[in-house]
């Protein structure tokens, strides 16, 4: 017969584990706009000045990742791990540099597609808010740096790690990397590039989907910006004018 448990010991059960809500996301958010703006109008007469522009980039990546720490690691008691910074097999990190570079076509198609629908010529202004750091070394390793590592770590623990993840949980796969993506083009502010930017974003969270880790996604994303910012900075600094 089995002997009954003693009444002195509880018996434990896991606690379920804590979950973001969408006021979490929408308080990352609030924070996120409130901060950026605040800085921008402290630093209003320092945007257009070639030394301050890469330490502005930096800051304004600060800003939506510690709202992320706040809300979400701490208020939730959850870890990067839980977001999805888990590390990546071999192949899936030739894979993510491979597409990284592929999107780059990709990408510069739909910019065509875009351009043409609207006619004209489209000229993109992150050129004119970075030309002024365009003929120093320093300002290409800056640029580099910002481009190729940090926004992409950023950009996507926010929109991948925390937004399509919370959107996959409740409508799925496809509603999850459009909705995400289309939040992702729309942060960037610059209308002419929604096309594109949506559809990068959409690849970004299937990567994300497959590999199971942001890792892949933000080493695709990196690959995809430095050589972004490797054309835009040659090109600069040949006097050409991008279009």
């Amino acid at each position: 017969m089995q002997q009954p448990l003693p009444t002195s010991v509880p018996i434990v059960r896991p606690s379920p584990r804590p979950s973001v809500r969408a006021r979490d996301l929408l308080l990352v958010v609030a924070l996120t706009v409130a901060l950026v703006l605040l800085v921008r109008f402290l630093v209003r007469d320092q945007v257009r000045s070639a030394e301050w522009i890469i330490p502005l980039l930096a800051l304004q990546s600060a800003i939506p990742l510690a709202a992320v720490y706040l809300v979400i690691i701490r208020g939730r008691g959850l870890s990067w791990r839980d977001l999805g910074l888990r590390p990546i097999s071999a192949g899936w990190l030739l894979g993510a540099i491979m597409l990284g570079i592929a999107t780059v076509f990709a990408i510069g198609f739909v910019n065509y597609l875009s351009q043409s629908i609207a006619g004209g010529t489209m000229r993109n202004p992150q050129i004119d808010i970075l030309a002024p750091i365009a003929m120093s070394w320093r300002g290409l390793v800056g640029l580099l740096v910002m481009a190729g590592v940090v926004a992409p770590i950023v950009e996507e623990i926010v929109f991948r790690g925390v937004f399509y993840a919370w959107l996959r949980a409740r409508w799925g796969v496809p509603v999850g990397a459009f909705v995400s993506a289309f939040a992702f083009a729309l942060a960037h502010g610059i209308p002419i590039l929604i096309p594109a930017l949506l559809v990068q974003g959409v690849i970004l969270a299937l990567v994300y989907e497959r590999s199971g880790s942001l890792w892949a996604p933000i080493v695709m994303h990196g690959v995809f910006n430095a050589v972004m910012s490797l054309a835009m900075f040659a090109a600069l600094s040949a006097g050409a004018k991008l279009a």
